[in-house]
């Protein structure tokens, strides 16, 4: 934390509305000037352009790429000892694959693999993470008026829509989503409720699991706690998804910072209005998911890809992740061509058709988003079940 004996404190500085509130927060106890403020990427990236925008407001010390250097050295010490025990003309994307595949339980983002970070120093960085618990990560779901409009939720978010999973894998997780979206509800929740509480779920369990062990940089959640989510829950759907709770807290503590522009958008209708009644639902829980014109939509979602061309979608915002992933993404296709060949020894092609997903490789980059990120996760079951994965040399272990 700031000013912690011998340690840096830093905060995970972006042009959102989390770590924007965390900023907030730091300014109104008057700790902001102990910390160092950090944003990956170009100089021209929006996040890196919002956050250097505040630091100088604010006079705030600021960097972007913190300890590039250092990561990069660590990275070709990996990539020399992976080489040496056996993978001699393996190209380094590859490496990053086979290194991370065995934990991709913990990756924060399959499309994203982690191989581990070079030790880390004594500091300790305040993450935005989980700010989306005080509000929702689905505001398109505002419309939904029962529970059994919200078990349209995985559909509507086309999970398995890159096409590339067995009629029997579709069939079987469906079904197994529907009962983790409805765990736990009750009859008085609302639509919103259960798709947010799914969330939630997930997503701490993705990130207070092992994506710890594989990459312990962020160590601080200001914005998580149990109090946060119950007050979330408390005052209603409407008022959570309208962000409320985070533009009170960022009035109290900084009010100019409510006005300096979001790369995320601006304040939704109702954020400084005042608290509405919220919507009473009594309605039960469906019994299984809404029934499907066929399981396994393969050759019909592939055919609908090329509706739209890629250079006629919609603009998507522009984050290191992205930007990061787009340019290794003609050596991920290499390696998905190569690694999505039928074998009848790895498990992986009891669930993943082979065919398809060779299909679904052939046009990459027409895929949405979503879809491309798919084919990533079953990249890394494929390396997995098969056996492809290679261990982190122990020396070269995160501390």
């Amino acid at each position: 934390m700031p000013g912690h004996a011998g340690g840096q404190g830093r905060l995970g500085l972006t042009g959102g509305k989390d770590s924007r509130l965390i900023l907030g927060l730091l300014l109104a106890d008057g700790l902001a000037s102990d910390l160092e403020y950090e944003t990956f990427g170009p100089d021209d990236l929006p996040d890196v352009m919002a956050a250097r925008e505040l630091a100088a407001s604010f006079g705030l010390r600021h960097v972007t790429r913190p300890r590039i250097a250092e990561r990069w050295a660590w990275r070709q010490r990996v990539d020399e000892a992976v080489r040496d025990n056996g993978l001699t003309d393996c190209p380094p994307r590859e490496i990053t694959f086979r290194l991370s595949a065995w934990a991709t339980s913990g990756m924060t983002n399959a499309a994203e693999p982690h191989v581990g970070h070079l030790p880390l120093d004594d500091g300790v960085l305040l993450s935005g993470a989980f700010g989306e618990s005080l509000r929702t990560d689905y505001h398109h779901t505002t419309g939904l008026r029962s529970k059994a409009e919200a078990a349209g939720f995985p559909d509507r978010l086309k999970f398995g829509a890159a096409g590339v999973l067995t009629r029997e894998a579709v069939t079987r997780y469906r079904a197994e989503a529907h009962d983790l979206l409805f765990e736990g509800a009750i009859d008085t929740d609302s639509p919103q409720d259960i798709i947010d509480t799914f969330y939630v779920r997930q997503r701490l369990r993705r990130w207070l699991g092992g994506a710890l062990e594989i990459n312990s940089d962020n160590r601080v959640f200001p914005l998580y706690s149990i109090t946060g989510l119950r007050l979330a829950f408390d005052i209603g759907a409407a008022n959570r998804h309208a962000e409320w709770i985070h533009y009170r807290l960022l009035k109290s503590a900084c009010e100019p910072l409510l006005h300096v522009p979001f790369t995320s958008g601006a304040w939704p209708p109702g954020a400084s209005g005042g608290l509405g009644i919220p919507t009473r639902y009594e309605d039960p829980v469906p019994p299984g998911p809404p029934s499907s014109r066929h399981p396994r939509l393969v050759d019909q979602q592939l055919a609908g890809l090329h509706r739209q061309p890629a250079s006629g979608r919609s603009f998507r915002m522009r984050t290191a992740a992205l930007e990061y992933r787009a340019n290794s993404q003609v050596a991920d296709v290499e390696i998905m061509r190569r690694m999505f060949r039928h074998d009848a020894a790895n498990p992986a092609f009891e669930i993943i058709d082979a065919g398809a997903a060779q299909r679904a490789v052939d046009r990459f980059d027409t895929l949405s988003e979503r879809q491309q990120v798919q084919l990533y996760g079953a990249l890394g079951a494929v390396i997995w079940l098969g056996g492809h994965e290679v261990a982190l040399p122990h020396d070269l272990m995160a501390a």
